[in-house]
């Protein structure tokens, strides 16, 4: 409990000023964010982590958003770098033995899912302000915190046992009520971030629901693949999509909304 802790106060204090200060020190922090990511995609590899597909999967998803946020490039260029890089796992996984079928489905998913959810963070910067980011990060947290001190007091009947035994009925009914309850105040406070009630009352009624199938999509893979974390760079949290998986679901489904409302 005691690395824990600390670990999750040298994670505040290293992730909470980029968060802020934005620009040149918000991008440093996406750029390492990707690079762990893709570090501890393909450590679910039973055969060993190949050092290249770490490399395509890092340059990938790094030329589609912090490159693309730099150059402001035509929006086709996304289409066109999603279709070379799936051709050219395509075409790895024909050759390569050591690069399952599932495997290859897995990254170019889990690909797509950070670059998009790395667009919605550029695209709050742009429209918004680092409030609204935390607002979003605040619905994940009070989420998961909510859903596992009720689920200890009051947990009763398993969720879905088969991805996360641990998890209850009564702890997820829990964070969810609580994490609506905390962010809509949240928005309250600061005036909706000037993103409109509306909005602000559907992120915020969604956002928590979504929340919880991002982490419980993220323990499913975690559970196919037998492991307990994604790695262990972050001494008693596991990894940082272990840390970022609520988070980054609730970015796309914001994303979806901005677009739809």
């Amino acid at each position: 409990m005691k690395t824990r802790i600390i670990s999750a106060i040298v994670l505040v204090l290293t992730c909470i000023p980029p968060f802020v200060l934005g620009s040149f020190y918000l991008d440093i922090l996406l750029s390492l964010i990707i690079c762990c990511a893709a570090y501890e995609v393909n450590g679910l590899n039973k055969k060993g982590r190949n050092p290249f597909l770490c490399f395509l999967m890092a340059c990938f998803v790094l030329a589609i958003t912090v490159g693309d946020h730099y150059l402001n490039l035509d929006p086709m260029y996304d289409f066109a770098m999603i279709i070379a890089y799936l051709l050219i796992l395509m075409t790895i996984t024909i050759f390569k033995e050591d690069l399952s079928l599932d495997l290859s489905a897995v990254m170019f998913t889990m690909s797509i899912i950070i670059v998009y959810a790395i667009k919605t963070i550029y695209l709050i910067y742009e429209r918004y302000s680092a409030s609204l980011m935390l607002y979003i990060m605040i619905i994940a947290l009070m989420c998961d915190t909510g859903a596992y001190f009720v689920g200890i007091k009051f947990g009763k009947h398993k969720l879905i046992e088969r991805v996360s035994p641990k998890k209850t009925v009564e702890g997820a009914i829990g964070g969810y009520v609580i994490s609506f309850l905390v962010s809509f105040t949240f928005a309250y406070i600061f005036k909706y971030f000037g993103m409109g009630i509306t909005l602000c009352l559907a992120s915020s009624l969604i956002l928590p629901f979504v929340s919880m199938v991002g982490d419980l999509f993220f323990s499913l893979v975690k559970r196919y693949y037998g492991i307990k974390d994604y790695s262990k760079l972050i001494p008693g949290h596991g990894g940082v999509l272990d840390r970022v998986d609520s988070v980054i679901y609730c970015l796309l489904t914001f994303y979806a909304l901005v677009i739809i409302l």
